[in-house]
Parts: C-alpha cells; structure tokens; sequence
C-alpha cells in the first residue's frame, strides 16, 4: 500500500488506481480514529495539516469522476471535510512539499515498472499499461526542469518491447 503521486493518477492502470481509494479511506479513518496511522509507507500523511490529506482525496475524486463518469459516496466527503477543519484550495504542487515531490515521483514510477517487470499474474502490468505509466512520467517531467535527469534514470530500466 502507497499514496501514488498525485501527477500519477491519470496515467495508473485501472485496479491500481481504484485500489486508492481504499487506501484513502482506510488511512484516513484510523488517523481520525486513532490519532496515527500504523503503515509507515502511509504515516508521512499524518506530518503534514489534515487539509493537505483532504485536498489529495479531492484530487483522486476529480480523477474517478473523469475516468468513470462517476461520483465517489458522499457521506465520505462529509466525513474528511469534518476532519479536514478547514475547506482550503491548495496549489497542486505544493500538496505534501517535500514528500510528493520529484524524487517520489520517480519512486512511484520505479516501483510500478517493478511491478511490469517482476509481479506475475494479474498483478502484473501489463505492456499497454506500462506505457502508459511511462509516457504519463514523460509528460509530468517534460512540464518540469526535471526531465533530463529522470529520463536518464528511467531509460536504464526501460522494458523491451
């Protein structure tokens, strides 16, 4: 379980991207309820205002809304506006500054050519999902100052065909 970089959403393959969802909603009921959350690939969440988790649930909402053509249960929302305290609009690249950054955009992606590369079965990516993880990365680095550096990277762990 993971945040996937919120550039990411677009470009992730379907059961991953809805896999999300749960990992939202699950992350943000044991903060609320908890004060914490346990999984420490998601407690780095918790370091930062409550507003800033919101505001990436917003951005995941928008995301499914375009995909499916289809809105999220509403009783959600109410209950992460409640948490969130405040119904503030962030800049979308200043959610979670410092942690959703380049380098963890290139973590992401690492880790999903991981998962074309070396999962099996329907856990793997397949070839079109892949290149669409990848040509999604080209886009967000070539909108960037950043894209000779991580199209170098990644050029080493391209996949054959």
């Amino acid at each position: 379980m993971r945040f996937w970089h919120h550039e990411l959403f677009p470009y992730l393959p379907d059961r991953i991207f809805k896999d999300q969802y749960r990992v939202i909603t699950g992350a943000f009921y044991e903060w609320r309820d908890t004060g914490d959350i346990k999984d420490p690939f998601l407690r780095a969440v918790t370091e930062f205002p409550r507003e800033e988790f919101y505001y990436y649930y917003l951005l995941y909402r928008d995301e499914y809304l375009h995909r499916y053509n289809r809105t999220l249960p509403s009783a959600f929302l109410k209950d992460f506006q409640m948490f969130a305290e405040e119904d503030i609009m962030i800049p979308d690249n200043d959610i979670f500054n410092g942690w959703m950054n380049s380098a963890y955009l290139l973590s992401c992606t690492v880790n999903l050519m991981e998962r074309r590369r070396f999962l099996r079965g329907n856990k793997r990516l397949t070839k079109d999902e892949w290149k669409r993880v990848i040509d999604g990365y080209d886009r967000i680095v070539a909108d960037s100052n950043l894209a000779g550096r991580h199209n170098e990277i990644l050029a080493a762990q391209r996949l054959p065909g």
